[in-house]
């Protein structure tokens, strides 16, 4: 009778912790949600203030086209200007709650969901402030998913994007994925490229110690 009960109270407690945990992820899939809505309300208020921006432009358009000394070009090329301003506020807007949406699955563990709105930004605003970040952010997600070659090819597309504040990051983490594929060579490599190029590198330390280890 005592082992029966130490078996019930036992599986009691398995029940109990599997109940824990699913409430802990629907808590989770709550505040995903809730985050996503406000993402919506924001791109919803962003829309609001384009429209209302571009009443403003259309009515000021409207007003120069009544003087009858502004020339036909001259009113074609505001015009054209209105739509350009317009569009690429649209696009600001977009990309940046995109990127936030994209960063906040990334840190709740939802990297194939980030991955592909990252890669979104990156094929379709690619000129963006944004872009080589997002770059940066799929190659951390294949990172963490231990899928080492393709973390390669997408670290190495973060360093083609001009100034980018992510190299000496995207530098690291490319010497760790040929560490983690037993390519010690490649690695040191990488390691003594990120060296040179920023001798300050937060890095250092352990960049050091793998050099050590790697080279002995």
């Amino acid at each position: 009778m005592t082992a029966a009960s130490f078996r019930m109270t036992a599986a009691s407690f398995r029940m109990t912790a599997a109940s824990f945990r699913m409430t802990a992820a629907s808590f989770r899939m709550t505040a995903a949600s809730f985050r996503m809505t406000a993402a919506s309300f924001r791109m919803t208020a962003a829309s609001f203030r384009m429209t209302a921006t571009s009443f403003r432009m259309t009515a000021t358009l409207f007003r120069m086209t009544e003087l009858k000394n502004q020339s036909v070009v001259k009113r074609i090329v505001i015009a054209f200007m209105v739509v350009i301003m317009v569009a690429g506020m649209a696009s600001a807007d977009t990309v940046k709650d995109q990127y936030d949406n994209a960063l906040a699955l990334y840190n709740e563990g939802q990297l194939s969901s980030a991955i592909l709105i990252f890669r979104e930004i990156v094929d379709n605003s690619k000129t963006h402030s944004l872009a080589d970040n997002a770059q940066y952010w799929i190659g951390e997600a294949y990172f963490r998913l231990k899928h080492f070659e393709q973390a390669i090819v997408e670290f190495d597309r973060v360093l083609t994007f001009k100034n980018t504040n992510k190299r000496e990051d995207s530098l690291y983490k490319l010497a760790s994925c040929h560490e983690r594929l037993g390519k010690a060579d490649a690695a040191m490599e990488l390691y003594t490229r990120l060296l040179a190029e920023y001798p300050n590198t937060r890095h250092s330390s352990y960049v050091l110690k793998k050099l050590n280890l790697l080279g002995s």
